[in-house]
């Protein structure tokens, strides 16, 4: 919608924005921040919102942290994790509160998620299978 109306001799409403009707700009795209009638990048290309002086609030899918450069664990639910810290509901087969720990392949069943402990194949012990 706000290309349409930027075709339409209307410049101040810029292409990044989500919604604009004739001259009013309204809100900005997904990494771009709102600034005086235009949408500005944001400061990451992992952004996927940003405060007006450019910097993240929240980041895309995979990524966390304050320039959302870090990556979430592989073994994150919808590869979502939390924006300060990282930590995420784990998928089966992984553990810890980041969800980057694989469970040992020699577990006969899920791994606990907290702990990594799991029932064994046979041949194999301690807690994690090793």
């Amino acid at each position: 919608m706000c290309a349409a109306v930027a075709e339409q001799a209307q410049p101040e409403c810029s292409v990044n924005c989500t919604h604009c009707t004739a001259s009013k700009f309204e809100s900005c795209m997904d990494g771009f921040y709102p600034y005086f009638s235009n949408c500005l990048t944001c400061s990451s290309q992992n952004c996927k919102r940003c405060d007006t002086s450019g910097l993240c609030t929240s980041c895309k899918t995979e990524f966390y942290g304050a320039s959302c450069s870090n990556q979430c664990g592989s073994g994150c639910i919808n590869g979502a994790c939390g924006f300060d810290t990282g930590a995420c509901p784990c998928l089966d087969g992984f553990n810890l509160w980041s969800c980057r720990q694989a469970c040992s392949d020699k577990c006969q069943d899920v791994c606990d998620k907290t702990s990594a402990v799991c029932r064994c194949q046979p041949g194999f012990c301690t807690n994690s299978c090793n």
